[in-house]
């Protein structure tokens, strides 16, 4: 993640993929932006409070992901590994926490993607966040360091949510399981494990079904539920993603998934097969670099769009496809850490001995040898803006050092305008 620009476009360059659509999609130079901090008390770059100040309004002090869905007239919000303040309110803030559960889950009504994101955090007895608990009769689902949410959806005004768990010896997650809560994501109950394979973090998305179209050639002909993964385990941010369905009817109980497998080469139609050891990627970065992704279809350009942090491109990536498995567009930078206004403004470059990399003051204490990065890209669909042509997209992203989340936003116009 520490590449330069000229190295980013030279392995950009080396992107292998399908047949390019029919029209493209290009990522406006210098439209990507910061928008603000959602967590933490003060903007690290800005030095001013942030909207929601966290650690004197829920006692915590950072944390990753940020994942959204709507949810019960507002948005959802789900965060990973959630670092708490020592006190709260001048009460202990960390006894009581179980280390088995530590991420968090917010709520906001905000629509107005200039007004940040306005959360409001589960909460526990003393007022400070709590974290979502996994029930489950079997085996114990946990949600430690490095195990998360990754994605949800509402259904049947119940909240399901795909986590990513099972951590290894390398602390990295190696399954993905679906559970369910009927009180706003306090508690969840644990329904099946959806992938111990290639769609460990994965991401999201519904086609015929608010607001989304329909899409011809898929093996559901009714409302569907597509998802887009990576596996974990020793493949962790070393991988190319994959993709899969379901009828959206059959989330409760995991029946009916198929994977994609590849296109026929005389009739261009996707192949779908019932086993996961048979799906294939959607295209091949070189060398392997995706980890976690964002995904969403944007009806202002007509394409699939997808995001992803790649370890060896210095940032955030881009693709479009005309259909959930592609064609998908060769690969382009959205956010680079380096040109785009991210080290030495918003996201920590690491210090050495030589003052001159002392470009920032933005570190959390005592990790100022640590550089920050972005990561985990997920949209934020509610806020996507327009017209034919044309569209402004608004994803989180997080920066690992310092330990919080941004908004931020990218303008993408297309070739069909």
């Amino acid at each position: 993640m520490r590449k330069a620009a000229a190295m980013c476009l030279a392995v950009l360059s080396t992107f292998a993929v399908a047949e390019a659509p029919a029209f493209s999609q290009t990522v406006v130079p210098g439209s990507t932006k910061k928008v603000c901090q959602l967590n933490g008390e003060i903007d690290r770059e800005r030095g001013i409070p942030t909207v929601n100040q966290t650690e004197t309004n829920y006692g915590l002090y950072g944390s990753g992901l940020g994942a959204t869905f709507e949810f019960d007239g507002g948005m959802e919000v789900l965060f990973g590994d959630t670092v708490p303040d020592a006190t709260f309110r001048g009460m202990d803030n960390l006894s009581f926490r179980d280390p088995n559960y530590n991420d968090s889950i917010a709520w906001t009504s905000t629509r107005d993607p200039s007004d940040c994101i306005r959360l409001q955090y589960m909460t526990g007895p003393t007022g400070a966040f709590a974290s979502p608990v996994i029930h489950s009769n079997g085996e114990p689902v946990t949600l430690r360091n490095f195990e998360i949410p990754v994605a949800g959806i509402e259904l049947r005004r119940a909240m399901y949510v795909f986590f990513a768990t099972g951590r290894d010896d390398t602390a990295h997650y190696t399954k993905s399981v679906v559970g369910v809560s009927h009180d706003r994501g306090a508690n969840f109950d644990y329904l099946y494990t959806f992938s111990p394979q290639k769609f460990t973090s994965l991401q999201i998305a519904t086609t015929g079904w608010n607001g989304t179209p329909a899409v011809a050639d898929s093996p559901v002909r009714d409302k569907a539920l597509w998802v887009w993964g990576t596996p974990g385990g020793a493949l962790y941010r070393q991988s190319n993603p994959y993709l899969a369905v379901m009828p959206l009817r059959n989330l409760p109980d995991g029946k009916g998934i198929r994977y994609y497998t590849g296109t026929d080469s005389k009739t261009g139609k996707p192949i779908f097969s019932r086993s996961e050891s048979d799906a294939a990627e959607l295209f091949q970065d070189d060398p392997p670099c995706m980890g976690e992704l964002g995904i969403e279809w944007n009806p202002f350009i007509d394409r699939w769009l997808m995001l992803y942090n790649c370890h060896t491109a210095g940032g955030v990536l881009m693709r479009s496809a005309p259909n959930p498995w592609g064609p998908w567009s060769p690969a382009q930078s959205i956010f680079n850490l380096t040109t785009d206004g991210g080290y030495c403004h918003f996201i920590h470059r690491a210090w050495t001995a030589d003052p001159a990399s002392h470009c920032d003051n933005v570190s959390d204490p005592g990790r100022e040898g640590t550089n920050g990065g972005g990561f985990w890209p997920v949209f934020v669909r509610p806020f996507t803006r327009g017209s034919h042509g044309e569209t402004t997209i608004y994803y989180v992203l997080s920066t690992w050092n310092p330990y919080y989340v941004v908004l931020m936003k990218s303008r993408i116009e297309s070739d069909q305008r």
